[in-house]
């Protein structure tokens, strides 16, 4: 962690494209990570990241902030799994493994923690979820035969939501060691995530947004997809009413139990990376630049490079 004026008043502090980011509505805290292995941490509500991490490790492609924003993990292309307190960035928990080959089959593609903050799940290149208990550092369970593109832990603590092998969505129960299917979703699922009182699931598929009742195994509802940009990332809004799915050159707001279209918003980012944020301050899209671009503000400023400060004023340019 560094503590310069330019780390402390720098509202844009990637320089490098986006390649992750998480947000806990709890706390208001934002955690982005990018290709570089700066992770930056904005707690609470403030406007500007309070932690920035550099990570010796570059390519970061999976973040999670626990609930609450006390822990933040950070996930890498050599495999190697940090976890790190939110406020002073001191590491609580780090693992690092490596086949024998020493290719790179561990790279961490998702990360996400348990509701309580005491395990960590993590999908990797080679298709397997790994879940582990952070207190011990004890290996809870491994489970093959994924897709490296979309891990998600169910509010109440019981299981993983991820897409397997085949591309169909599946729940993971962690009480039972077992894999259980979901309905056929056309086309196969992209990414998956659980609404926020865990009775359903949201599927973004080929063909466009399913609703997945849990209990029922049943599709409720789906929305199909406009195909004329392409279908990039998923995510939850902070009231859990909403979701919105990313497209190339636009973000579109759905709700969360009828799928029913709310609103569509051209994002403004020139080259996206295919990550997006919905955190207090808005719906974003993370551009190559290392900007995040914001539909519902106004654009944000280029990149700080030289800051002054006496007494209370600050000076950015």
């Amino acid at each position: 962690m560094t503590s310069s004026l330019l780390d402390r008043w720098c509202p844009e502090p990637h320089d490098a494209p986006i390649t992750a980011a998480a947000y806990d509505p709890r706390s208001g805290t934002t955690v982005t990570a990018d290709e570089f292995g700066l992770v930056a941490v904005r707690l609470g509500r403030e406007r500007a990241p309070s932690v920035l991490v550099e990570r010796d490790r570059p390519i970061l492609r999976a973040v999670a902030v626990s609930r609450g924003g006390k822990r933040v993990a950070v996930g890498d292309e050599d495999g190697r799994l940090v976890v790190f307190a939110s406020r002073d960035a001191s590491v609580l928990w780090a693992d690092e493994r490596k086949d024998e080959a020493g290719h790179r089959d561990l790279a961490v593609r998702a990360v996400c923690f348990a509701p309580d903050g005491r395990s960590l799940a993590s999908l990797h290149l080679d298709g397997r979820v790994r879940v582990v208990d952070l207190d011990s550092g004890r290996r809870i369970g491994t489970f093959p035969d994924f897709l490296p593109t979309s891990l998600d832990w169910d509010p109440a603590g019981r299981g993983l939501l991820a897409i397997d092998a085949a591309g169909q969505p599946s729940f993971i129960d962690l009480r039972r060691r077992e894999k259980l299917g979901f309905p056929l979703i056309p086309g196969g699922a992209r990414a998956a995530r659980f609404t926020a009182d865990g009775q359903a699931a949201i599927i973004l598929g080929a063909g466009g947004l399913y609703r997945v009742d849990l209990a029922e195994q049943a599709i409720t509802a789906h929305r199909a997809a406009d195909r004329s940009s392409g279908m990039l990332d998923l995510v939850s809004g902070p009231d859990a009413d909403a979701v919105a799915v990313l497209s190339a050159r636009s973000i579109h707001v759905f709700h969360a139990t009828s799928l029913q279209h709310l609103r569509k918003l051209r994002h403004g980012a020139p080259d996206p990376t295919g990550v997006a944020l919905w955190d207090d301050l808005g719906l974003a899209a993370a551009d190559h630049s290392g900007r995040w671009y914001r539909p519902e503000h106004a654009p944000s400023v280029p990149p700080t490079i030289a800051v002054f400060g006496r007494g209370d004023l600050r000076l950015a340019s």
